[in-house]
């Protein structure tokens, strides 16, 4: 480890940055009742699409912002920000049922959110210096994150069955999550070997990198795709309502926490970049099972198969990014990284409206996921072609 801490401390501060996963899967509350905002709304189809994409816009923007105050500021101070911004935006989102009220809720929730999944990165990295420990323990991070989102996701669809407003119950988790932050997480400065030298010249990313963002990038629209219209189709296919919703997004985060807790033991450890290479082929026959099968057993089966293709990017993105970058521009690349995680998924929202509206003349989520589909072939076939020609910075 490369901060030393007593073993009573270390205790104290995996039990805070667990709970920082609160904030990490907050969008997993929003998921099951995505098909109820559009019935709260019916005339304001545009309206909605922000309401559920804003948070993700915030992520893209601050996300990277959050990654260069790393280097600058205490990173504690900056994930009880990210905390406290997330608990006020979630917990109040619906106090005043109006749209612009809760777009503007909605963006607060969005910036913390950006805060947290960033900066709780890098301060894992800090803590742990040695890659294979920290893969490690991002694998077990992740795993812990999947399954805080099975809770979430469960909760907020069984909620939703009296009254849908009240999966925002489930939002009060951030009080212990920000009290923990406060009590319990070590104070880290600015990161000292910033990427913006005394002359102002700054070393590039480089290929590997952004190889690895654009296949991030469609690879989390596609996903997003799923993510905020999985409950129109389970509506569509008569599979089944909010409860079913909730549980299709709680198989998938659980498929993604089994991925994440073997990530740095096994996948990682044996496959190195060729992770991805799997976790696009596993969502591409997923997606594939959703368009072909459109059933209760087989959106079980897919629920598991996306989410474990999830656990496995998104662990492989925090904890390769770094390796392939300069030194110096490792928490920026976090922060990119985070920023690409969900924050495409606002992008999501509109190619699927749009697919349905403009293109496919439908209003079937079904027919139109023949594009998410195409996109994680692409990913696919690219991560194979570039597998093995990364080069490793750190």
């Amino acid at each position: 480890m490369t901060l030393k801490m007593s073993k009573t401390k270390r205790i104290l501060f995996y039990i805070a940055i667990m709970l920082s996963n609160v904030a990490v899967m907050g969008e997993q509350v929003i998921q099951p009742i995505t098909y109820n905002f559009y019935n709260a709304f019916p005339d304001s189809q545009t309206a909605v699409n922000m309401i559920l994409s804003i948070p993700l816009i915030m992520m893209i923007i601050f996300s990277i912002i959050a990654g260069k105050l790393c280097n600058h500021f205490n990173k504690k101070n900056l994930l009880i920000f990210g905390g406290v911004l997330f608990a006020i935006g979630s917990i109040f989102g619906l106090t005043v049922e109006t749209i612009p009220y809760i777009i503007i809720m909605r963006a607060v929730t969005g910036i913390g959110e950006a805060f947290v999944t960033t900066v709780a990165v890098v301060f894992i990295g800090d803590v742990y210096g040695n890659e294979g420990a920290r893969a490690k323990f991002l694998g077990i991070y992740n795993a812990v994150m999947a399954l805080i989102g099975v809770v979430m996701s469960q909760a907020a669809g069984s909620l939703a069955v009296s009254k849908w407003e009240n999966s925002f119950w489930v939002y009060w988790a951030a009080v212990p999550m920000v009290i923990a932050m406060i009590l319990f997480l070590p104070s880290i400065q600015k990161t000292e070997d910033v990427a913006e030298t005394r002359k102002g010249k700054k070393e590039p990313f480089g290929k590997a990198f952004w190889v690895m963002a654009f296949d991030y990038l469609i690879y989390n629209i596609a996903y997003g795709c799923i993510a905020y219209f999985i409950s129109l189709y389970i509506v569509e296919n008569g599979i089944g309502n909010e409860v079913f919703s909730g549980t299709y997004i709680a198989m998938c985060t659980a498929g993604s926490a089994v991925t994440c807790m073997i990530f740095g033991f096994l996948l990682y450890k044996y496959l190195g970049n060729k992770t991805a290479v799997l976790a696009y082929g596993m969502a591409a026959a997923a997606i594939a099972i959703h368009i072909f099968i459109p059933t209760k057993a087989a959106a079980i089966v897919g629920a598991l198969l996306i989410g474990s293709s999830y656990g496995n990017v998104f662990s492989f993105g925090f904890a390769y990014a770094p390796m392939v970058v300069p030194k110096s521009r490792a928490d920026e690349a976090t922060g990119v990284a985070s920023a690409l995680t969900v924050g495409p998924w606002f992008i999501s929202t509109y190619l699927m409206t749009w697919l349905m509206d403009g293109v496919f003349k439908t209003e079937l989520v079904t027919p139109c996921l023949i594009v998410p589909l195409g996109m994680c072939v692409v990913a696919f076939v690219i991560e194979l072609i570039f597998t093995g020609k990364y080069k490793r910075m750190v």
